[in-house]
C-alpha cells in the first residue's frame, strides 16, 4: 500500500474543504458591502448636481427618508 500518495490525497482534499469554507464565510461579509456600495451610487446618481455637494451622512439619511 502506498501510504503517501493517499496521505497527499486526504492532504489535497481537506485544503480544498478548507479555502472553500473560508470563501464562503468572507463572500457573505464582501456581498453585502457591495451591496450598500452599489446603493449609494445608485441614490448618488438620482441625485441633482445641487445636492452632490452633501456629505454621505446627510445621503445615508436621504436614503432612509424615502
Amino acid at each position: 500500500m502506498n501510504y503517501r500518495r493517499g496521505l497527499f490525497r486526504l492532504w489535497v482534499i481537506l485544503t480544498v474543504l478548507w479555502v472553500g469554507g473560508i470563501a464562503v464565510s468572507v463572500w457573505q461579509y464582501a456581498s453585502a458591502e457591495y451591496r450598500s456600495i452599489a446603493d449609494y451610487q445608485a441614490a448618488y446618481a438620482k441625485m441633482g448636481p445641487w445636492e452632490r455637494h452633501r456629505d454621505p451622512a446627510s445621503l445615508a439619511q436621504m436614503k432612509t427618508e424615502k
